[in-house]
């Protein structure tokens, strides 16, 4: 049986934007902090001098900015690290519409929020048995082939 899975792309594809949004947000505002840090240190000197409350000044500024570098990286990394929230990944969510465990896409994880490739071999659990198939993908409408090459029915909930 084909599935249609064009509501939990779309929830893929709201869910992301934001995340994307904010990792732009936040490599904006870390090169901004690096190029302040900088421009505080070196530039500051080269016009300034080295007088007593410049460097006081400067090493003020330059440590504000280096804080809201590390704090701006430090969030990119747990921004582009997670996927996108409330969302199931597809193998998660297949498992479930098929009643099986332990998907596994060509040998290795499965797409986390994508499709995978049609005919891609698929394995996993059912009754504790592993079994071997295939997706068959057409547009946003998926299904799951058995070793008897018969779609898998979607599981009773």
């Amino acid at each position: 049986m084909m599935v249609d899975y064009s509501q939990w792309l779309k929830t893929v594809s709201e869910a992301v934007r934001p995340g994307e949004r904010t990792a732009i947000i936040l490599a904006v505002l870390s090169v901004f902090c690096f190029a302040g840090m900088v421009i505080a240190f070196v530039g500051g000197i080269a016009f300034m001098g080295p007088s007593e409350e410049f460097v006081k000044a400067n090493v003020r500024i330059t440590a504000v900015m280096a804080l809201g570098f590390v704090a701006s990286v430090i969030a990119l990394l747990f921004a582009t690290a997670s996927g996108p929230n409330g969302v199931e990944p597809f193998a998660t969510h297949a498992e479930n519409m098929y009643g099986i465990e332990h998907l596994r896409c060509d040998g290795a994880d499965c797409p986390a929020y994508d499709l995978p490739a049609d005919n891609t071999p698929a394995r996993w659990l059912k009754d504790g048995r592993l079994e071997q198939g295939r997706f068959i993908i057409d547009g946003h409408r998926v299904g799951l082939a058995g070793p008897d090459g018969e779609l898998l029915k979607e599981a009773e909930r």
